[in-house]
């Protein structure tokens, strides 16, 4: 009676390249999809948190009947000319009105720039 040996099964060297090669092509197509994504998801995140300060803002408007300014700020201590929200914002109750950030004025809140996606 003729003794069965186990057979023993692998994979073989073409094989195993073919899948390596499979591996690397579904990783270089999925590396752009997975950076668009970082970059929606700070994206989201900036816009939330410039909703946040604004919501921030007309509440202690109204809470305190004051007049409350939002405006971007590359320092987070005073108002910057431009329109570069990224950099940052500030939001402070203008006492005098002149829609600049004086030293006794209190801040409310004070962003700094939102991480690039």
């Amino acid at each position: 009676m003729p003794t069965l040996r186990p057979r023993c099964t692998g994979v073989t060297l073409i094989e195993l390249l073919i899948v390596v090669s499979i591996i690397a092509v579904l990783a270089t197509i999925a590396t752009p999809t997975l950076g668009n994504l970082r970059q929606a998801g700070a994206s989201r995140s900036a816009r939330s948190a410039l909703a946040v300060a604004i919501n921030q803002a007309r509440i202690s408007a109204a809470t305190h009947r004051k007049t409350v300014v939002l405006c971007p700020s590359a320092d987070q201590s005073s108002c910057d000319r431009s329109t570069r929200w990224q950099d940052g914002w500030l939001v402070f109750f203008d006492d005098n009105r002149d829609n600049q950030h004086d030293g006794d004025e209190t801040v409310i809140a004070a962003s700094q720039a939102q991480a690039r996606g």
